[in-house]
């Protein structure tokens, strides 16, 4: 569903839809069980998600944070026409480098409650590298 959303075939994506096939890799170091994931890369037909953070081995710690990269715009990502219309004024605030859309989001919680969510405060690795006063 996830890749159909971000080809921009909301319509097709629902329960049952067909299975992709897709890509992860990462480097983390492995320390007092947990796993500190200095990148984590998740590729599928129409996205790119890329995090860093952590994972604890049992489960109870879940701590990233990265970007989600579509094909599509926010607003082909969505099956209802008026909610499309509505996120038509914002699609430009997130196309970036290419992308249809590049989505702050982040993954807290445990394995038995994980939440995912936009991270509105996310500080783009980018902006960390430019000279200040540019």
């Amino acid at each position: 569903m996830l890749s159909l959303r971000a080809q921009g075939e909301a319509r097709e994506a629902k329960p049952g839809a067909e299975d992709v096939s897709s890509q992860m890799n990462g480097q983390f170091v492995m320390q007092n069980s947990r796993l500190q994931f200095k990148e984590l890369n998740f590729t599928l037909p129409g996205g790119k998600v890329q995090l860093a953070g952590v994972y604890s081995l049992d489960g109870n710690e879940f701590n990233f944070s990265g970007n989600v990269r579509t094909e599509a715009k926010l607003s082909q990502m969505v099956a209802s026409r008026w909610k499309s219309l509505l996120l038509k004024p914002v699609d430009p605030f997130f196309k970036k480098d290419g992308a249809g859309a590049e989505i702050p989001v982040k993954i807290t919680g445990t394995k038995g409650a994980p939440k995912f969510g936009l991270d509105l405060h996310h500080k783009d690795k980018t902006d960390e590298t430019k000279p200040k006063g540019n």
